[in-house]
This record gives structure tokens, C-alpha cells and sequence, in this order.
């Protein structure tokens, strides 16, 4: 557990020193879960040469997903010239980014999300090191609008 603190004063530091800022309201720190929780569940079913086998787990993942689909938000496109937001998420062996922007009611919009479940040798990443790569696959998105 003192590591996990450390590592997150170490983060602060690095936001406070360029700049970055966070919304109080919405920061939440130790997690375990949403949608990427919920899929971890079927990462077994995606494995070279495992056979298929439904088991109850399997159902009671699905339930959950189901659920967390039926009530996420819409996406909408972006709006030149408002401030974008970029969420990390690292949950065990997956990585997500969530890029999201205030409408003129100021209401948080999502707009693109993406998430990747780690394989090989990037189980063995730091968790700094998880959270450069949610960065680098949410950036890859504002490639496509620049």
C-alpha cells in the first residue's frame, strides 16, 4: 500500500510541475470498476487454441456489462475550440482512455474512448508505465481532428 501512495504523489508532482489540472469532482483514485472490470471476465475466451466453454462466470460478467451499456452516456462529436479532457484508467491488465468535452450547459460529453486489454509482455508493465500507454492510445485520436 506505500507503494501505490508513493507512486501517486510521484504522479501529482509530475501533473503539478506541467501544468496539468484535475477536476476534484471527478477524480477517484483505487478503482475496481466499469466496463473494463467487467470485461476481464471473458479475456479467457480469447485465447489461441482454448476451447469455448460457457460457465457461470461468463453470464454473470455479461449481466454486468450489460447493464454498464444500457446506461452509458451518448458520444458526441467534438466542438472546435473547447477545452478537450482526457481520463486515464489502468485496472489490472487492461488500459482505457476516455476524451471528453463540456457542452455549452457545461455538461461533461464523452467523445471517444478507447481500451486495450495488455498482452505479452506489457503484463509486466509498471503501472506509470500503464498509464503512458492509456495516454498514447487515447492521444492516437487527436491525430484524426488535427
Amino acid at each position: 500500500m506505500e507503494w501505490h501512495w508513493e507512486m501517486l504523489k510521484k504522479v501529482l508532482r509530475r501533473c503539478r510541475a506541467y501544468g496539468l489540472k484535475m477536476n476534484l469532482k471527478k477524480c477517484v483514485f483505487g478503482v475496481s470498476s466499469g466496463l473494463a472490470v467487467a470485461t476481464e471476465a471473458f479475456a479467457p475466451l480469447f485465447r489461441k487454441g482454448k476451447k469455448f466453454v460457457w460457465i457461470k462466470e461468463y453470464g454473470e460478467a455479461y449481466q454486468r456489462v450489460q447493464q454498464l451499456v444500457t446506461n452509458l452516456p451518448t458520444m458526441k462529436a467534438p466542438v472546435l475550440g473547447i477545452l478537450l479532457k482526457l481520463y486515464l484508467a489502468i485496472i489490472s491488465n487492461v488500459v482505457g482512455a476516455l476524451l471528453a468535452q463540456d457542452n455549452p450547459a457545461w455538461e461533461e460529453s464523452p467523445i471517444y474512448y478507447v481500451s486495450r486489454q495488455l498482452r505479452g509482455a506489457k503484463t509486466h508493465y509498471e503501472k506509470t508505465e500503464r498509464l503512458c500507454l492509456a495516454l498514447f492510445y487515447g492521444s492516437q485520436w487527436l491525430r484524426t481532428i488535427s
